[in-house]
């Protein structure tokens, strides 16, 4: 068994992850701020330790660019975690060996090994929540790239004229599509600031407004997906976070975008978009699946 965290800017959650996935423990908590949240992290998964001896190895999903293997957050403006060494930190209070990714590849890799993802070779996972998360999966294996900063496809520029996106640059996917980027445009419609959630229940209910903002932010994720297709060929195209709880108010405008803008759309098949399957916990059963992988089939794995 393995111990898993997510850690992320607003949740904390800490887990016992078993090698089918299965989850033996698993607790959820805000994440404290500062210089707490390292304190905390690193004091729960000691707890984990103590409580649970068997355990062989640590996993975690954090937000931010990690670099790859070190398990260094370089940078997460967001949260305030930029510079530290998370690994070594782990690996130093638990005497386990340790591996440390993105949230989002975590998650991805909880999908790649008993999710929607499962089966197939080359996939894109995105999350679309606050903001937007995307791994790529190539020939079965999460793809990092030289340092372990691949998959930023919120930030690919798709309207340099948009709004101004958190990282600094204009008009960035996720500055259009997300939780955000849907918030604003309800707010734009009506003069009024509602959360996501209340967004989709409206648009669920049939509200004019809050359709249109969710068709809009769906048919900007079938015109990236396209891009990302076009470039890739993936078998499956998984959608999770907050966003993907539209169903298909945001998945119908996607497919249809998406099949507009892949090219040679008549000639050949085009890749199902599917919502993801392990919900809020995917990270904890990533992270565990991703550790366990490492420990026992060496540094290769995942």
């Amino acid at each position: 068994m393995a111990i898993a965290a997510d850690l992320g800017a607003t949740k904390l959650a800490v887990g016992i992850v078993g090698g089918a996935g299965e989850l033996a423990s698993y607790r959820e908590e805000r994440t404290p701020e500062g210089a707490g949240a390292m304190r905390r992290l690193i004091e729960l998964v000691g707890q984990a330790h103590d409580d649970w001896p068997a355990t062989v190895c640590v996993g975690i999903g954090t937000t931010g660019l990690v670099e790859w293997p070190s398990g260094t957050i370089v940078w997460a403006p967001a949260s305030g975690f930029s510079g530290t060494a998370l690994r070594g930190r782990v690996e130093e209070a638990t005497g386990l060996p340790a591996v440390v990714d993105t949230d989002v590849n975590v998650a991805a890799y909880g999908e790649l090994r008993y999710g929607a993802a499962r089966g197939a070779a080359n996939v894109i996972v995105l999350t679309i929540g606050t903001g937007i998360g995307c791994t790529l999966v190539l020939n079965g294996a999460v793809f990092r790239g030289s340092h372990g900063f691949a998959g930023e496809g919120g930030h690919i520029s798709v309207d340099r004229a948009g709004p101004l996106c958190r990282c600094g640059n204009s008009g960035c996917l996720e500055a259009v599509c997300s939780g955000t980027a849907l918030e604003e445009a309800v707010a734009r419609l009506t003069g009024v600031k509602r959360t996501g959630e209340e967004i989709i229940a409206a648009a669920r209910g049939g509200d004019v407004q809050a359709l249109a903002a969710v068709r809009e932010v769906g048919c900007w994720l079938g015109i990236s997906v396209a891009s990302l297709v076009n470039l890739l060929d993936p078998e499956r195209v998984i959608v999770g976070g907050g966003l993907a709880e539209a169903g298909d108010l945001l998945f119908c405008p996607a497919r249809e975008r998406m099949a507009e803008f892949v090219v040679g759309r008549h000639a050949r098949s085009l890749p199902e978009i599917l919502p993801a399957r392990l919900g809020p916990r995917a990270g904890v059963i990533g992270a565990g699946a991703l550790a366990l992988s490492r420990y026992q089939r060496g540094a290769d794995a995942g």
